[in-house]
């Protein structure tokens, strides 16, 4: 009777704590989830017809900068990317798609940038038509079906790494970002380093040319070869930096940290501890937008803990101007990407056959 009386009471605050995690899991669900219309025909760029493939699921990942942003374009995809899952073989594909691919949907009057279209589609739906759009566009333009989307602001992805504890990532080279933030060093942080360069002005005066050079300070962020400890505001720096490079090596960055984020949650038996998703959902709740219902997460979830132990590593895809499937002009002064062969079809065999 004593023992029946130890385990009750054991096992009266385990009940509380699942109860309390389902409650809130569905308030938080339902804060952030949007309708769960697929919108595969909202924005027609072709006339091809998606079809699902039982044994894949796709999602779409989203970066926006997020309405509290001080910067401009608060509602533009920064980043695109899908996570794809072949459940079978428990293979992952992560594919990223350049925000710059120029498109012209029917009915349009003019075309634009795809990243644009997040932002017309919260401007044109309402809360959620972001996802719309773009799962929409996406999906006609790598010929695979989306089964669901999420966008997640620059804000919330910082405070999931730091409630990680902070990722590590492995480089093979030093990585320096000499000009995005020049301005934004912090002195007392190991990853910001105070570079010299050289600045040169020319004077003219009577006709006789003056030629000046003065030495100037500038903050560089700095990463050594090897292993790196980043937290989330550091994470978000890599992640974003591109001026030193190119969009192309900074979308190879970005599935970089995906996967790193991936292997600390794993390391952390994240989905099995209820306090750290608690944690999390607070964070996500004003910073993440899905259509996801509860029970699609709770199936992610299942299928996820059946990956820890399985060897395969993530397929990484960049969608780039090798292989010829994109290409780079101007249009309007802007400058964009466009399918080679005016079309998608290369682009969309590459997609499909990822795990082949």
């Amino acid at each position: 009777m004593i023992r029946k009386i130890i385990w009750l009471i054991l096992l009266i605050p385990i009940f509380v704590i699942l109860a309390l995690f389902f409650l809130k899991a569905s308030f938080t669900i339902d804060k952030i989830k949007t309708s769960k219309e697929n919108g595969i025909h909202l924005l027609p760029i072709s006339d091809t017809e998606i079809t699902k493939e039982p044994n894949r699921i796709n999602i779409l990942l989203l970066g926006i900068r997020g309405l509290t942003d001080p910067g401009t374009g608060k509602l533009l995809a920064d980043t695109i990317m899908i996570l794809s899952i072949k459940k079978d073989t428990k293979d992952i594909a992560l594919i990223s798609v350049p925000r710059d691919i120029y498109i012209k949907p029917k009915g349009f009057e003019k075309g634009e940038k795809i990243n644009y279209f997040y932002a017309l589609g919260e401007e044109k739906i309402g809360h959620g038509g972001g996802l719309k759009y773009m799962k929409s566009i996406i999906s006609q333009i790598t010929g695979l079906y989306i089964d669901y989307a999420v966008s997640i602001d620059f804000y919330g992805f910082k405070k999931i790494v730091d409630e990680l504890g902070g990722i590590t990532i492995n480089l093979s080279s030093p990585f320096k970002e000499r000009f995005q933030w020049a301005k934004e060093g912090k002195e007392k942080s190991k990853h910001w380093i105070l570079e010299n360069f050289q600045v040169s002005t020319t004077t003219y005066v009577n006709g006789a040319t003056t030629t000046a050079t003065t030495t100037r300070q500038r903050w560089v962020f700095f990463l050594p070869k090897g292993r790196n400890t980043l937290n989330g505001q550091d994470t978000l720096y890599y992640v974003r930096s591109r001026l030193s490079s190119n969009d192309f090596d900074r979308m190879k960055r970005q599935q970089q940290v995906i996967a790193a984020i991936k292997d600390k949650a794993f390391s952390l038996n994240v989905l099995a501890n209820p306090f750290k998703i608690f944690n999390l959902m607070d964070i996500l709740k004003n910073h993440i937008t899905t259509d996801m219902e509860l029970k699609d997460i709770k199936e992610l979830i299942k299928l996820a803990n059946t990956f820890k132990d399985s060897d395969n590593k993530i397929k990484k895809v960049v969608l780039d101007m090798s292989d010829n499937l994109l290409y780079h002009t101007f249009i309007d002064k802007m400058y964009v990407l466009l399918p080679r062969g005016g079309n998608f079809k290369k682009i969309q065999e590459v997609c499909q056959n990822v795990f082949k």
